[in-house]
């Protein structure tokens, strides 16, 4: 009896997988076998952009960022620490700190990639004039030698 119910409207389960697979295909794609998609850890330093002649010196703390990335094994095999860039952009603010979450750059041509975890999600950017001495020269060095 079991036996008969199993293969019983046979067409109808079938049509019902093949939509179910396609929808699933559509969803998520490949990416959900395990054997073709992967991830990868790079530890980058964060490079700043702005202007270049600026007359304010920058600090970044931290200086890098730990990404997760994930996608295809094929593509992800031709990413490097350099050639996945964090950057912060700088143009336009003043002297001061920032709270700037960095964007990152991957290279032309590189496709289905996701950043599924950075670490830290911000970093303090320190703007500050260039020349500014921020303790007193000792007086020994601005004592003349007699």
């Amino acid at each position: 009896m079991k036996k008969q119910q199993l293969f019983s409207n046979l067409g109808i389960k079938l049509s019902s997988l093949a939509l179910a697979l396609a929808l699933w295909f559509s969803l998520g794609g490949w990416e959900g076998f395990s054997f073709l998609s992967g991830k990868i850890r790079l530890e980058v330093p964060v490079k700043v952009l702005g202007f270049p002649f600026s007359s304010l010196q920058v600090k970044v703390n931290p200086d890098k960022v730990k990404l997760v990335l994930t996608g295809p094994r094929s593509t992800l095999k031709r990413l490097t620490d350099r050639n996945v860039i964090p950057f912060v952009l700088i143009e336009g603010l003043k002297k001061g700190e920032y709270e700037l979450r960095p964007w990152v750059y991957l290279p032309e041509g590189i496709e289905g990639i996701k950043i599924s975890g950075r670490e830290p999600e911000t970093v303090k950017v320190i703007l500050d004039d260039r020349w500014a001495a921020k303790e007193p020269f000792p007086e020994s060095l601005l004592k003349k030698e007699e």
